[in-house]
């Protein structure tokens, strides 16, 4: 059976203060990319919350190929400690959000990158929240997921055991992975659409929704595959707590 070319699976507080009080109550009076930046530095502000979600990958005859759901607290702004959960299988890790290959923080490094489409979404039951759609430019959605992948082949090659058990052969074939998959590559196309969701009053995330499409050849024939995220944030109290 193929298997999935994607692998299973990463200071604008004092102005968003100032702000609060006169642009609370009529968020959408600003541009929408400033809306949403001020969204995000108060998540990249805080100094801790709390996070949870779901990714899936979607094959191109619709099937879920792979899930994983995950749990977690980012604290010191910047240190995320995540536990994973596939089927019955668990793994914990802490890597810093700058080098890790995170998915939902990793989404929003290259939505604050300033090449995203940003627009609000209308909300006519929720007057509390505030929405925007967003589309990553598809350079940028390309690098971020051809980035993901070759870290992911990196990684496996550093992978002690495998290496001592058959060395040569283990080598011949990540040597053909990289090739195959930088051939992968060169077809490549990929198209991110997202959802953002913060309180209209302090500007907080509350979700971020990724809808992402690839389509990639492969062995001569043409496949699409989706990758679906929900990231869900908890602020934390004034204690500390998440909530």
């Amino acid at each position: 059976m193929r298997r999935s070319i994607l692998p299973r699976l990463a200071c604008g507080c004092l102005v968003l203060v100032s702000l609060q009080g006169c642009l609370g109550a009529q968020g959408n009076d600003l541009p929408a990319d400033e809306a949403f930046a001020l969204s995000a530095s108060a998540l990249s502000g805080s100094e801790s919350y709390g996070l949870s979600g779901e990714v899936s990958v979607v094959d191109s005859k619709g099937f879920v190929a792979n899930r994983m759901s995950y749990e977690g607290q980012v604290t010191g702004h910047n240190n995320v400690k995540v536990q994973w959960t596939n089927g019955n299988a668990k793994s914990t890790s802490t890597r810093q959000v700058e080098t890790s290959s995170y998915e939902p923080l990793d989404l929003l490094q290259s939505i604050k990158g300033k090449t995203s489409a940003i627009a609000y979404k209308p909300l006519s039951n929720r007057p509390d929240e505030v929405q925007f759609t967003i589309k990553l430019d598809d350079d940028v959605a390309k690098r971020r997921i051809a980035d993901h992948l070759r870290k992911e082949l990196t990684d496996l090659g550093q992978e002690k055991v495998l290496l001592q058990r058959k060395p040569d052969q283990s080598a011949k074939v990540l040597t053909q992975a990289k090739a195959t998959l930088e051939d992968v590559l060169g077809s490549l196309k990929v198209t991110t659409n997202c959802q953002w969701t913060a309180n209209r009053r302090t500007w907080f995330p509350t979700q971020l929704q990724e809808n992402t499409l690839l389509q990639y050849k492969w062995k001569g024939k043409t496949y699409e595959e989706k990758r679906v995220s929900v990231t869900n944030f908890r602020a934390a109290s004034g204690n500390g707590t998440i909530k």
